[in-house]
């Protein structure tokens, strides 16, 4: 009986992964995504030069031998700043969602949980900041406060937790009628002990999409951000800071604006992509899990 039930239990996962593997577009994406982070962690591995070392007797230089992706206007090189430029994008849009998402899974949970008061007050927060200009409160909050990565992460969390509130809300408030959590409630379990070991687990696949979907969005700020010259502040490299330091050569040196632009654009579709598939893999409603 035993066996049977873990067949049973993991039937859905195993369901979940072949709609998962059948979406070439989702597989292409991950593995894209792998490929990107890794080679962004070996940085040290995969280029002799540090992203800061000016020389401008190189600058401007095309792709070459020595310098693979070219030299940019202080004579930097173009792939060790892609690379080491990488783990500050990257690492700002994952820590900024995963912020969002830790508070959003809160407040959303909270929410559909509680119910009442304490459900309309959040959802009338959630709903006033989703009715705000954020990108320009985003710019406001870092010219006062100034644009250390701290303070870009924090304030990209604070401002994109609402879809992630929404979604927890509306699955908790789904489950919370099911038959287990009414058992579970009627055993004597506490009201956080059921939010926490019998809900907030049944939300997790949502929260997992909408945080994928959520990291090519933070990503994309940052890159804005710092292509304003409110993100990043050089000589640390970002792909959006190069993006606005190369425009100025974008006739005479196009490739300081073609790479940082690429891995921007390469990275938001696949981050999307991979959200787009896992949304599908992991809907029992999905018409594709017939199969």
């Amino acid at each position: 009986m035993d066996n049977a039930e873990a067949a049973a239990e993991q039937q859905p996962s195993r369901r979940a992964l072949r709609r998962f593997l059948r979406n070439r577009m989702a597989v292409a994406a991950l593995v894209v995504l792998i490929l990107l982070h890794a080679a962004v962690a070996a940085a040290p591995l995969l280029t002799p030069h540090s992203p800061e070392a000016l020389n401008l007797l190189k600058r401007l230089r095309p792709p070459s031998a020595d310098h693979l992706l070219g030299t940019d206007e202080m004579g930097r090189d173009i792939l060790a700043r892609l690379l080491y430029g990488g783990r500050v994008s990257l690492g700002i849009g994952l820590a900024a969602m995963g912020g969002a998402v830790a508070l959003g899974t809160l407040l959303g949970s909270a929410a559909g949980f509680r119910g009442g008061w304490v459900d309309a007050i959040i959802m009338r927060i959630t709903d006033a900041m989703m009715s705000f200009p954020l990108f320009f409160f985003l710019l406001t909050v870092l010219a006062l406060l100034g644009s250390s990565i701290a303070n870009i992460v924090a304030v990209i969390a604070l401002t994109s937790w609402m879809n992630v509130a929404r979604i927890v809300r509306a699955e908790v408030l789904r489950i919370k009628q099911m038959q287990f959590v009414e058992a579970a409630r009627a055993l004597g379990s506490s009201p956080l002990r059921v939010l926490f070991r019998h809900v907030l687990p049944h939300c997790l696949s949502s929260v997992v999409v909408s945080a994928t979907l959520g990291v090519g969005s933070a990503i994309l700020t940052e890159s804005a951000l710092s292509y304003l010259g409110l993100g990043v502040t050089p000589p640390a490299p970002s792909w959006g800071n190069m993006l606005n330091s190369g425009r100025s050569h974008i006739w005479t040196a196009p490739h300081l604006v073609l790479f940082p632009g690429a891995m921007i654009f390469i990275t938001v579709l696949a981050y999307n992509a991979l959200g787009d598939g896992l949304r599908d893999a992991l809907d029992p409603a999905s018409s594709r899990d017939s199969r």
